[in-house]
């Protein structure tokens, strides 16, 4: 009977780790990507007033490492960034 309790009970804890790790990881890779392109962006339309930047791929790289903590602290907040944003794009919907 002992057995079948170990293998029924679940801990949430380990259950948790993977979702925010996950989370992390994602939200992450998308704030990234929106830097990456949003200077990707300026540089196509001749909006970046800057000395090193000379090409697509420097424009790009330069999104993605711009912001690198600012990146990095939203990622690891990332359960109340989440609710922060989404909470105002319901009301946006909701109030059409």
């Amino acid at each position: 009977m002992n057995k079948l309790n170990k293998l029924v009970t679940i801990n949430p804890t380990n259950l948790l780790k993977p979702i925010y790790f996950s989370g992390f990881i994602i939200c992450n890779i998308t704030l990234t990507y929106n830097q990456s392109l949003t200077r990707l962006e300026q540089y196509r339309n001749n909006k970046i007033q800057s000395y090193y930047i000379d090409s697509e791929w420097t424009a790009v790289k330069y999104g993605a490492t711009e912001k690198f903590f600012e990146t990095l602290f939203e990622s690891v907040i990332w359960p109340l960034t989440i609710y922060l944003n989404v909470i105002p794009y319901i009301v946006l919907k909701l109030n059409k």
